[in-house]
């Protein structure tokens, strides 16, 4: 991969020049404007300021364009990491019980949306009724 492509291809993306990156990144316009004059490489620590003024980490940064990310929270992160400690065996388990805690969570809500159908046909059903008796009851001169 071309790096110093890739970040003139982001820049373009978010309509950034080399002083808004440089104010972003923390790094001076000097530093920005030298990575393309030279045609050097930046450092890892200078990629990763870089990455960060983009609001994307360094394998964000690496990825091919198809291949699709999913932004990662730190509970998230947390997880993963304590996920890849386990053995082949635990992490199948783990992954059982999460898919286990998914459906049951979509049948609750399933149920949760049935019984909420339900009152409102009875709820309907009840309104109806009513409205018939008062009609009745106002046709009887009975009045309430």
């Amino acid at each position: 991969m071309d790096v110093l492509k890739r970040i003139d291809e982001i820049m373009r993306k978010q309509h950034l020049n080399d002083y808004q990156l440089s104010k972003l990144s923390g790094l001076s316009t000097s530093t920005i404007s030298n990575m393309r004059k030279r045609n050097t490489i930046p450092s890892i620590a200078t990629l990763e300021y870089i990455c960060d003024s983009f609001d994307m980490t360094l394998s964000q940064f690496f990825v091919d364009e198809g291949t699709l990310l999913y932004p990662v929270n730190d509970t998230q992160k947390d997880f993963l990491d304590y996920f890849i400690l386990l053995t082949e065996e635990q992490q199948q388990l783990v992954l059982e019980v999460v898919k286990n805690m998914q459906a049951n969570y979509h049948e609750k809500i399933d149920r949760q949306k049935e019984k909420l159908e339900q009152r409102k046909i009875a709820a309907s059903q009840m309104d109806t009724k009513n409205h018939f008796e008062s009609v009745t009851a106002e046709e009887n001169g009975i009045a309430e």
